[in-house]
């Protein structure tokens, strides 16, 4: 056709390679979405950030939303939908950690200080598993 073998046999051999890989990736795309594999690193990832911080964004009813009727984990999270889930997030924890005021005063009421602890206290408290202690 275009009279030249080699300048045809090259056009092949992409070809060829174009179709192998648009299969080839359509089986992958097909077993990690039988498999959930993307929800599952994705819940993987939410909760390595930091325990509970990470398991709390991960259950937050914005990104719970997100898997369609036949799914069990969202696979995606839109940059804008994450944003406003760790805001919110945050802005509670914040509300929590505000100290409280005195309302006949107005002054703020704040915990007593206390020492800080020795290396081997905290040490021997985060063995005991009571990290709430030591920070």
């Amino acid at each position: 056709m275009l009279g030249s073998v080699v300048i045809e046999c090259i056009l092949s051999v992409c070809f060829y390679f174009f179709l192998l890989s648009v299969i080839v990736s359509l089986l992958i795309e097909f077993v990690s979405g039988l498999a959930h594999i993307r929800g599952r690193m994705l819940k993987s990832w939410f909760l390595k950030i930091d325990g509970t911080l990470g398991e709390s964004l991960y259950n937050h009813p914005l990104i719970q939303g997100y898997p369609d009727q036949k799914a069990t984990l969202p696979s995606y999270v839109e940059e804008p939908t994450f944003a406003k889930a760790v805001l919110e997030l945050v802005t509670r924890v914040g509300k929590r950690l505000t100290p409280p005021v005195n309302p006949s005063t107005g002054a703020v009421t704040l915990p007593p200080v206390t020492a800080p602890l020795s290396q081997d206290a905290a040490l021997a408290r985060l063995q005991a598993g009571r990290e709430a202690e030591v920070l």
